[in-house]
């Protein structure tokens, strides 16, 4: 503007020479549209460009559809890929290894349909060649993995919700003794010796765990004990004769 407005057009103003400060203006105002005449879009450029805007959305949308029916497709096939993965796995399963095994012979029906839903090999890679070998070893893992979740279902040496508190990593890893076993309690027993073991720091803490334990579900019982095994230290276990479920219980856990 104050190329436009300058200051001898102010002073025309002031002396109110409008004619001569109308014409400088309008000078001015040339010299300014002739130098940035590059800079100022014409009707026919507006016009232009905002074709070119419109055309340009028009093939990001084009894109983001192709990425999107891409990214569709490949989920879909995943889908399809896993599920005939699954039901493969299924039909071994249940024609060559599910009478090999009196252990998943013993278990509930929900338990049996729980191992069966989550067979697997992972979504990115290829059924291994040997089936019935792979099952019956993905069998013997997923007993010793789920371990704390069946004991409540059979008669167990220890309290249930003791078993929470082991790695399942530090179990016996042989899996003939999950072949071999005839009831899942029979299993229990098999392993009796290592899980005493495991559990021998915290066993002083049974009696103060099972007076907090009533009017609680299983899963918090196990989440809780899960929690304080992990916390606790054994210096603790070895000096303490009892724990109060109220008090040192409840405060190394957290809990109320």
């Amino acid at each position: 503007m104050d190329r436009i407005i300058t200051d001898s057009v102010k002073t025309y103003l002031r002396g109110q020479h409008y004619d001569s400060a109308m014409q400088l203006i309008m000078a001015n105002l040339g010299n300014w549209l002739v130098k940035h005449k590059s800079e100022i879009a014409t009707p026919a450029q507006i016009k232009a460009q905002k074709a070119a805007d419109h055309a340009q959305k028009v093939r990001d949308t084009i894109g983001v559809i192709i990425f999107i029916t891409i990214a569709v497709l490949v989920v879909i096939a995943l889908l399809w890929w896993h599920k005939r993965q699954h039901t493969k796995l299924l039909q071994v399963f249940d024609a060559q290894v599910a009478p090999q095994l009196p252990l998943f012979q013993s278990l509930i029906s929900t338990q049996q349909a729980a191992y069966r839903k989550q067979l697997s090999v992972g979504w990115f890679k290829s059924l291994p060649k040997d089936l019935e070998p792979w099952l019956m070893r993905d069998f013997a893992w997923y007993i010793r993995y789920k371990l704390a979740e069946l004991a409540p279902s059979v008669p167990t040496p220890m309290p249930a919700f003791a078993y929470a508190g082991i790695d399942y990593t530090d179990l016996p890893d042989s899996d003939e003794l999950v072949w071999q076993a005839t009831s899942l309690q029979a299993y229990f027993n098999t392993i009796q010796p290592q899980l005493v073991r495991l559990v021998a720091p915290y066993r002083q803490y049974f009696n103060g765990f099972s007076e907090w334990a009533p009017g609680h579900s299983f899963k918090d019982q196990q989440e809780v004990w899960r929690t304080f095994v992990a916390h606790v230290a054994l210096k603790d276990a070895r000096n303490s004769t009892r724990l109060k479920p109220k008090n040192n219980f409840l405060k190394r856990c957290g809990g109320d």
